[in-house]
């Protein structure tokens, strides 16, 4: 799974392992911000934020505990 935006304006990215303490991301121009953690559709975890750019941010970092796990161009 790559970023993805949702349609009620969520940007969201995968999450390998779901037993972590602090998850952020970090879209392009915003600084990191708490993610909000859920499941996808499909049943795979996922770190989101609210996003109501209306488009896709040019780049978009994932932390997880302090430690950048997640990267996308």
């Amino acid at each position: 799974m790559t970023p993805e935006l949702t349609g009620d304006g969520w940007l969201r990215v995968p999450l390998p392992d779901p037993g972590h303490a602090v998850v952020e991301l970090e879209a392009t121009g915003t600084g990191w911000q708490p993610a909000y953690l859920d499941w996808d559709e499909a049943g795979q975890r996922v770190a989101q934020i609210r996003w109501d750019a209306g488009r896709m941010p040019a780049a978009v970092n994932l932390r997880v505990d302090g430690v950048i796990t997640g990267t996308w161009p």
